[in-house]
């Protein structure tokens, strides 16, 4: 059990050793994203094909590229 353990921090070590230090993040802000369809459970009356932004299938395609 001790050998496993010391192999695994060893190859641990030699993967780090030879790691970029550059670094990625990416997120999506899915907070303000709608369906076109009116859901009574959310406020969600404005984004929806008779609302106030009239938001449509064609919209909400172009939104999501």
């Amino acid at each position: 059990m001790f050998r496993r353990a010391v192999t695994l921090c060893l190859l641990g070590a030699i993967s780090l050793w030879g790691a970029d230090d550059r670094y990625f993040t990416a997120f999506w802000n899915v907070e303000n994203l709608f369906d076109t369809v009116d859901d009574p459970r959310t406020n969600d009356e404005e984004f929806t094909p008779t609302g106030k932004s009239e938001w449509s299938i064609d919209r909400l395609n172009t939104k999501y590229q």
